[in-house]
């Protein structure tokens, strides 16, 4: 399943599977991104909760290194350093799509746990 802002037609945020999420290391449609698979046992939390002050979104944990957090999130990593936000929960990278990246938030929470719950 692909889970991509609503406004932009070739790029996806990221894709879930039987097998874990894959995320792409660039966020511009125009460069041929590499994905960084992560499997679902190195999927913690997942969750619709409030992010950079007021603005609700997904959240989710990922137990992955840093050398994978600079090489497919280093554009959110420094969008989320000047905003505030945390990166880390304990020893899991958290990375965070504000809700208007997506139609319906609960929607994308629940089936992304429904998928993750599936595949365990």
């Amino acid at each position: 399943m692909l889970f991509k802002p609503t406004n932009w037609k070739g790029w996806g945020y990221f894709t879930a599977d039987d097998y874990g999420m894959h995320f792409p290391s660039s966020p511009s449609p125009s460069d041929k991104p590499e994905f960084l698979y992560v499997s679902w046992g190195k999927v913690e939390n997942i969750e619709g909760e409030k992010l950079y002050g007021r603005v609700y979104g997904v959240s989710i944990e990922l137990n992955i290194s840093q050398r994978e957090v600079e090489q497919h999130f280093s554009q959110v990593y420094k969008a989320n350093k000047l905003l505030d936000f945390k990166q880390m929960r304990g020893e899991y990278f958290l990375i965070a799509y504000p809700n208007n990246a997506f139609q319906k938030l609960p929607v994308v929470v629940n089936r992304l746990l429904e998928i993750k719950a599936a595949s365990i």
